[in-house]
């Protein structure tokens, strides 16, 4: 059934049509404000940073410190798009990373090795000591047979203290990694804003022919592997090193991030939900609270 307009502001719909209100809204997000919904593992805590809140993670080991989080989504993602806000607090860290995996498994090392099983992918920001920086790492995957440990690497080198906002793209077979100096300027650029607001772009293409000593392709690899299932950020330095995730943005099936668009909606108009027999109230902005 389509939404029902009624006298006095009254809607009535499903959940799903109040949901679909709201249009533009990533796949996936987490601003670092429910705790809840992250495993930390060793040397990773809450804190404070850049006045706000993130996730840190020092000093690491072998195999590396790490903290994840389940993210649900429903394609293998030949098509998609990545929003990261990362620093790290050395000038010239030695390998601390942030990204996304399709299995979460004890032991994850995306430098070295996949080091989960086979059919599997990952992709990862992350920075090297002698790379002098950021260094936009890798995508990484393994076959569905055999033992081939793909990977596709390269390097960005800025400095690595500051707080910069990314935007991974997803097309496979290429990948495009846009790096700016505020999330105004990414959201201006995705908007039609001047590209000089971009501090650098790198873009890498899986190849699609036979690579390494395997018959099979990396552009292959990523299209037939499971899921990202989980976002995750760790430190593998044995130095004082310190990475700090404040939120990530993911929007599926698409190359294209949306701002998000609420409801032309007066504050106190009504949503009667007619499956779930919820009813709601709009605070004229962004929010439906439930009466």
């Amino acid at each position: 059934m389509a939404v029902k307009y009624l006298a006095g502001e009254r809607l009535i719909g499903t959940a799903a049509e109040r949901a679909a209100l709201t249009t533009g809204q990533p796949t996936v997000q987490d601003d670092m404000t429910d705790q809840s919904l992250w495993t930390l593992g060793t040397s990773c805590s809450w804190v404070t940073e850049e006045s706000k809140p993130a996730l840190k993670v020092t000093t690491g080991a072998s195999p590396p410190n790490l903290a994840s989080r389940a993210i649900t989504l429903t394609d293998n993602y030949d098509e998609m798009v990545i929003d990261i806000d990362w620093k790290m607090d050395s000038a010239n860290p030695d390998m601390t990373f942030v990204g996304v995996v399709s299995l979460m498994a004890s032991g994850i090392d995306p430098f070295n090795n996949l080091t989960i099983t086979n059919n599997n992918k990952t992709f990862t920001l992350g920075s090297n000591g002698s790379s002098g920086g950021h260094r936009y790492y890798l995508w990484r995957g393994k076959e569905a047979s055999g033992s081939t440990d793909h990977n596709q690497s390269f390097d960005g080198g800025v400095n690595a203290t500051t707080l910069y906002y990314y935007r991974i793209v997803i097309d496979v077979p290429t990948i495009t990694i846009y790096q700016f100096a505020s999330d105004a300027n990414r959201t201006d650029y995705n908007y039609g804003g001047s590209s000089g607001t971009i501090v650098t772009t790198t873009t890498i293409t899986l190849p699609t022919s036979n690579c390494h000593s395997s018959s099979t392709t990396d552009a292959a690899i990523h299209s037939a592997s499971n899921k990202f299932s989980h976002f995750y950020t760790g430190c593998k330095s044995t130095s004082a090193d310190n990475t700090y995730l404040f939120g990530f943005k993911i929007w599926e099936n698409t190359t294209t991030a949306t701002a998000t668009v609420y409801p032309n909606l007066p504050n106190g108009a009504i949503f009667e939900e007619s499956d779930t027999g919820k009813i709601y109230m709009f605070d004229g902005t962004d929010t439906w609270n439930e009466m």
